[in-house]
């Protein structure tokens, strides 16, 4: 009896965890891509700001 009962319990338990893995993966994922996303829009904003400071000068130059 007790056999039955701890087999499907650890069958329910591994089945739990092996169902919520991918979830945790994927959470990790957004979270590193929200990261990256950004660092690239911080990336963007710094040339964009180059490029204004460039055409600033330009102007002052010619």
């Amino acid at each position: 009896m007790f056999d039955l009962l701890s087999g499907g319990l650890l069958g329910s338990i591994f089945g739990g965890l092996f169902r919520l893995a991918p979830e945790i993966l994927k959470f990790l994922d957004k979270k590193n891509e929200r990261l990256h996303e950004l660092n690239m829009f911080q990336l963007q904003t710094d040339l964009e700001k180059l490029r204004g400071e460039f055409r600033v000068e330009e102007k002052y130059v010619d």
